[in-house]
């Protein structure tokens, strides 16, 4: 039909990890969310208040930035925490960004109480701004 999308749209600003999303982590850098919550729908919520604002902002903002989140102990995520060598708080959040086609890691995390949706926007910002810490990924 005329006018349709030829491909998909762009992905949601703020997604869930799965199967699908942990591909984009090789394609662009990630800010990625470890939520300490008892169920998916609540970390979904938790995620949605820490990190939709920034996310979409962002997004509109065309930065080069994707933004996952996944619950604590779910396998998938405690494997990608273990690839990026971050440790997740005995209890809390997690907020860690990495840059895989970069090769690199940012060292500054937020953790615990510390994790806000202020604090995030300003992650973001220092981020975008080169104010953070690169590592390499080991």
């Amino acid at each position: 039909a005329p006018g349709a999308p030829t491909s998909p749209g762009p992905q949601k600003p703020l997604e869930p990890l799965n199967d699908y999303t942990v591909q984009s982590i090789n394609e662009k850098p990630t800010l990625f969310m470890v939520v300490d919550a008892a169920d998916d729908a609540a970390a979904a919520a938790r995620a949605e208040a820490v990190l939709g604002s920034v996310a979409k902002s962002s997004s509109e903002s065309g930065a080069d930035l994707i933004f996952l989140w996944g619950r604590k102990g779910v396998e998938l995520v405690e494997s990608i925490v273990d690839f990026l060598s971050v440790d997740t708080p005995a209890s809390g959040d997690l907020l860690t960004l990495v840059n895989i086609p970069g090769q690199c890691k940012i060292k500054e995390t937020l953790e615990g109480a510390a994790v806000s949706a202020d604090a995030a926007a300003t992650f973001v910002s220092d981020y975008t701004a080169g104010k953070l810490t690169k590592a390499g990924l080991r």
